[in-house]
C-alpha cells in the first residue's frame, strides 16, 4: 500500500535515516513535516450533469435550544460543494434568519454524504443549495 504522506515525510529525512524508517510510524521530529492540502474542486454547472449528486446520508440539524424555548422559527439556505467522492468539502450560509439556525444547518450539512454527480460516467464536483426550515409543529397548529 502506498502512503503518500509518509513518503513525503521520509523524503525530508537524511538518507541514513531511511534505512531504519518504519513506514507506519511518523518521525518524532515533526518540525520538518509539510502538510499538503487538497485544493477545493471546481464545481461544474448543474446543467451539464448526466446524474445529479444524490444524498445518501443525512443528519438533521439540531434545533437551537434557546430559540426553540422562545418559540422562534426560521429559515436558512446553505450552499454546499459536493466533491468527486461525495463529501461536502465546502458549506456556506447564503441566507439565515438567526445565526444559531445557520450554525446548526452548517454543522449538519458538513456531515452529509452523497453519491457524486456524474458527467459521462465520471464523478464531478457540484454546488447544491439546501433550504432548511426550523419549525415548531405545536406552534404552527395554534395559528
Amino acid at each position: 500500500m502506498n502512503h503518500p504522506a509518509i513518503i513525503l515525510i521520509a523524503s525530508l529525512l537524511p538518507l541514513s535515516a531511511l534505512a531504519s524508517f518504519d513506514p507506519i510510524e511518523l518521525p518524532t521530529d515533526v518540525s520538518r513535516v509539510i502538510v499538503l492540502e487538497t485544493p477545493e474542486p471546481t464545481p461544474v454547472d448543474a446543467d451539464l450533469l448526466d446524474y445529479p449528486a444524490h444524498l445518501v446520508y443525512r443528519i438533521t440539524p439540531e434545533y437551537p435550544r434557546e430559540l426553540k424555548a422562545r418559540g422562534i422559527m426560521g429559515y436558512v439556505e446553505v450552499e454546499i460543494v459536493v466533491d468527486t467522492i461525495g463529501r461536502v468539502c465546502k458549506a456556506e450560509v447564503i441566507k439565515a434568519d438567526y445565526p444559531d439556525f445557520a450554525e446548526a444547518a452548517l454543522r449538519a450539512t458538513r456531515e452529509w454524504i452523497f453519491e457524486p454527480a456524474l458527467i459521462e460516467g465520471l464523478p464531478v464536483a457540484v454546488k447544491v443549495t439546501v433550504p432548511f426550515r426550523f419549525i415548531i409543529p405545536s406552534l404552527l397548529a395554534q395559528r
